[in-house]
């Protein structure tokens, strides 16, 4: 048996989720041009994004509104994305679905 989440409950989870994305994204970030990141300096960031996806990827599925589960599993696919990437400052592409798939949740959830 899958226990619902509440609109409210799974609204603050999914932006305590993107938050922690976000921050293990500026955690790895240097200053400068665009580096490439060896395997070291980016794992930590790849272990939190991981968790924090399959995190996003679990409430998905337990909330009942069709909306908010799509815009749940857009911010986990968004930050998914960011699993290969080896150059933060060339990332545009996933930063920017990152983003709108944020908007689209707090539109939903605002």
């Amino acid at each position: 048996m899958t226990i619902s989440v509440s609109k409210d409950d799974a609204c603050r989870e999914a932006g305590e989720a993107y938050n922690a994305m976000s921050q293990a994204l500026v955690k790895v970030a240097k200053p400068g041009a665009d580096p490439v990141y060896s395997t070291a300096e980016l794992a930590p960031m790849r272990a939190q994004i991981t968790k924090t996806t399959e995190r996003l990827s679990r409430l998905a599925f337990r909330s009942s509104d069709e909306r908010l589960r799509a815009a749940i599993q857009q911010l986990a696919d968004a930050g998914a994305a960011y699993l290969p990437v080896t150059r933060l400052g060339t990332a545009h592409q996933e930063g920017a679905a990152l983003s709108q798939a944020a908007r689209n949740l707090g539109d939903l959830c605002n």
